[in-house]
């Protein structure tokens, strides 16, 4: 309250009061002490100030020239704050307009869309010839780039230098095919660059490549399948993938593998001129039964045979089983025929055959019957097909067991309505309805045979006669109804009887979709190969395949869903090919394929003379093995000879054989790896740029701080401070929270891609030991045996290397055992230039000559 009472004083003493104000605080005066008292100190307080006043005034010039000092010293300082903005906000503008270019050309960045698709192998064989293919398209518009040329180059590891292999350049559809003779290096791995030069720049593709000295190796043993305590007998044969010829001198590995995986045996042999070697392995009495793999190794070569181990009784009746028809309609009766004969080839009169049917699908059988083998070992079943509806073909299977060491035969037979099957298939993509698709038809018997025969099809009020060829094939440009897709086709059965089918004519516009045929199966060297492709119109690009290596490549074009080529074989290219027809989508993909066989120029012929026609037990037999050439010429070579017991093989179904060569294709393109590195760039540049304002806004955060610190009362500072605090610190402490949780998941899913990654490799790990077949016999039982109780021969002769003379002859003497079967003689033989040819005889041994 005294404040009020100061401050109510000086206002009286210098005049501030009105005068109603001051005729009051003149009459409280009198009335209040305090406020008398007040007036007192405010009297002394003014009596103070105005002895500190300077006992004159100052003179106007000094207080003009005092103001123009602080007017000079105001437009100075605003001049410096002027200059420091300027200095501080340039760069902060020079670094805005930088950051934002930068942010804008790397947000946009993208990839060249010119990519150059290629299309190999992984392995080449060194001094032989080679192809691929190449494509240049422009993955924006989809436009093939024509006229570039495009290189091809090897380099070593050790060379910084690629040496050339071809040139070529694209042709409409942006695709070329090289095709080049690889020099003769040696084994390793080694890197091929494919160049295209474009106006815009280079595209370059490298992918390294192995060159290896690949043989084919083939390798055999006598039986397949062995007692314990028996002698496997195996024999290699190793030829040049090139050329075919032997290859001599090498060393040959062989090893035998247990069921378990472990090596039991091996042994190291070297081939000879004829590039064979051989090796015997002795089994022991004890040996664990099952499936037991032999591989044999040259150079870097491996090939591998299953045989198997067990404990089994040959055989002593052969049966067979046959049908009256290779297939039937539905509710035909059907006649199954069971023959069953000694391996000497004398009926088995009086053994027991039981017959089981059974439908697909269905283990149990539907029907069942016994009968006994008659005096010349036959017997007739007969049974009525089940019927059913359908254009498709159903199939029974027959088995026939004879209840002695043989185990079972099966024939599967067809069931069908019509006597002939109908497929067509239409080309030509989504083309107007008013213009010809090529057209497809296929007829085939219901058990598969093919049908050559005429026929005709209807489309709307059009009529198209066809004619197909050995293979049941034919081809014609068909316009499609205009209300809908059905066609009529009609054509004569082999029977004579006329089959008649309606059926969708839709086009097919998948471009995988492509059917490719040619003339022939088998072709000699030197002849030339018609392939026909049916399929979308487009480019169709062909490989020529030996043993998984491409030699030749070819292009097509498909017009009007058709198109022919001519292909000239080489006389020195011989053997199983595979031709595989490639389309190019968004990289190359296979779309069909067809296997055909190419026989040498000069085919090697084997001849076996016998002394006499059948035998008797004890007997000698007498061979002579020939070679000759396609002219009849002798030439000398080499045989392996093998004579086994015909009941080793009978009941026995030998593994499935996979294609020898394999395929070591593979296909890439630039495009993709442009995209995922341009991506992977701007990314990371994109973090830079982020980075970059993240600085700018600190120091544009540091500079306001400092400028309000020095310009602005100090609460202002601090509560801006107290904010700015605050908004830092909750996004420090989501960006921890979002960081974890995202680590957390990349943690995850990496240990997910490990587990899955290394599934195969534990599931192998832990495999079990591949299965023994079926016993056809208590293991414990003995084995069969002659008259004085031992256990019958099975192999009676293995020679795995016999030389001819200069004439191509070499004579055989074969001790005969001392009972009655069949020997079957297995004979292959090869020549110096690695021409090969095999042969396969029967040696009757009887109780009694015929």
């Amino acid at each position: 309250m005294s404040g009020d009472w100061d401050e109510l004083a000086d206002s009286y003493l210098h005049g501030l009061l009105s005068p109603e104000e001051t005729a009051q605080f003149e009459r409280r005066l009198e009335q209040e002490p305090r406020l008398h008292e007040a007036l007192g100190k405010a009297r002394r307080r003014l009596a103070l100030i105005e002895s500190a006043l300077p006992p004159a005034e100052s003179s106007e010039a000094l207080v003009r020239s005092t103001l123009a000092r602080v007017d000079r010293a105001d437009r100075q300082r605003y001049v410096r704050r002027r200059r420091l903005a300027g200095w501080f906000m340039a760069p902060i503008a020079a670094a805005v307009l930088i950051l934002g270019l930068f942010h804008y050309r790397f947000a946009n960045l993208a990839a060249s869309p010119i990519s150059l698709d290629v299309y190999g192998q992984e392995v080449w064989m060194p001094g032989s010839e080679a192809a691929m293919h190449v494509r240049l398209v422009n993955r924006r518009t989809g436009h093939p780039v024509a006229g570039v040329p495009v290189f091809v180059e090897l380099r070593a590891p050790d060379s910084n230098n690629f040496t050339p292999l071809a040139e070529v350049q694209t042709d409409a559809n942006g695709h070329g095919s090289p095709m080049f003779r690889l020099p003769d290096w040696n084994n390793g791995v080694y890197e091929v660059r494919v160049r295209a030069l474009l106006a815009e720049g280079a595209e370059e593709f490298v992918r390294p490549v192995r060159l290896q000295r690949s043989l084919r190796l083939f390798l055999s043993t006598d039986k397949p399948r062995y007692l314990p305590g028996q002698t496997i007998h195996v024999r290699g044969l190793a030829l040049q993938q090139r050329d075919s010829r032997p290859v001599a001198g090498q060393k040959a590995r062989f090893i035998l593998t247990g069921p378990d995986g472990q090596i039991l045996q091996q042994s190291v042999q070297e081939t000879n001129r004829f590039g064979l070697a051989a090796v015997d392995f002795a089994l022991p009495a004890t040996v664990t039964p099952g499936r037991y793999r032999i591989a044999c190794t040259v150079d870097e070569t491996t090939s591998e045979v299953t045989v198997a181990i067990e404990h089994y009784t040959l055989p002593k009746v052969r049966v067979t089983i046959s049908t009256d028809k290779t297939w039937y309609r539905p509710g035909d009766e059907a006649v199954v025929m069971v023959e069953g004969k000694h391996f000497d080839g004398s009926p088995a009169a009086g053994e027991p055959a039981s017959l089981e049917i059974s439908l697909p699908g269905n283990a149990t059988p539907i029907f069942q019957q016994k009968k006994l083998l008659d005096a010349d070992g036959r017997a007739r079943f007969r049974y009525q097909t089940p019927r059913y509806s359908g254009h498709h073909p159903s199939r029974f299977t027959s088995r026939v067991g004879v209840p002695r060491p043989v185990g079972q035969v099966s024939i599967t037979v067809a069931i069908s309505e019509q006597p002939m099957i109908i497929a067509v298939s239409s080309f030509g993509g989504a083309q107007p309805r008013d213009l010809p698709r090529r057209t497809a038809i296929t007829l085939r018997m219901p058990d598969g045979e093919p049908v050559k025969t005429r026929g005709q099809l209807k489309s709307g009020n059009r009529s198209y006669p066809f004619e197909t060829d050995e293979a049941g094939n034919a081809a014609l440009d068909v316009i499609p109804p205009i209300d809908n897709d059905l066609v009529q086709i009609s054509a004569t059965a082999p029977d004579g009887s006329r089959v008649e089918q309606s059926m969708p004519l839709t086009a097919a516009v998948a471009l995988a979709q492509v059917i490719l045929q040619t003339d022939r199966r088998v072709y000699r060297a030197g002849s030339t190969m018609h392939i026909e492709a049916l399929g979308p119109d487009g480019p169709l690009y062909l490989d020529f395949r030996r043993d998984g290596y491409t030699h030749r490549s070819a292009t097509i074009d498909i017009r009007n869903g058709r198109a022919e080529s001519a292909f000239d074989i080489p006389a020195e290219l011989h053997g199983s090919w595979t031709i595989v027809a490639l389309r190019a989508v968004q990289r190359f993909e296979p779309a069909a394929r067809v296997q055909v066989k190419v026989e040498p120029a000069n085919a090697l012929r084997i001849r076996a003379e016998f002394d006499r026609g059948e035998y008797q037990p004890g007997d000698t037999a007498r061979v002579r093995l020939s070679l000759a050439d396609a002219n009849d010429q002798p030439t000398p070579g080499a045989f392996s000879v093998a004579v086994v017991n015909e009941a080793v093989f009978f009941s026995w179904t030998a593994d499935g054989v996979g294609d020898s060569g394999g395929d070591f294709s593979w296909s890439g393109d630039t495009y993709i790896a442009k995209q995922a590195a341009t991506t992977e760039l701007r990314e990371k540049r994109l973090e830079l740029v982020g980075a970059g304002w993240i600085g700018l806004g600190a120091f544009v955060a540091v500079a306001l701080y400092a400028w309000l610190w020095a310009s602005v009362r100090t609460r202002y500072v601090l509560i801006l401070h107290g904010v700015v605090g605050a908004i830092f610190l909750c996004g420090g402490v989501g960006y921890l929270l979002v960081s974890l949780f995202e680590s957390k998941q990349a943690n995850q899913q990496e240990a997910l891609r490990q587990s899955v990654a290394d599934a195969p490799a534990r599931g192998k790990s832990a495999s079990p030991p591949a299965a023994s077949p079926p016993r056809t016999e208590d293991p414990k039982s003995p084995s069969t045996s002659t008259v004085d109780g031992t256990t019958p021969t099975e192999t009676l002769l293995w020679r795995p290397i016999v030389v001819t003379d200069e004439s191509g002859n070499t004579d055989l003497v074969i001790p005969l055992a001392d009972f009655p079967t069949t020997w079957r003689l297995s004979a292959q033989a090869v020549t110096g230039d690695g021409q090969v040819a095999d042969i396969e005889k029967r040696i009757r041994v009887l109780n009694q000559v015929k």
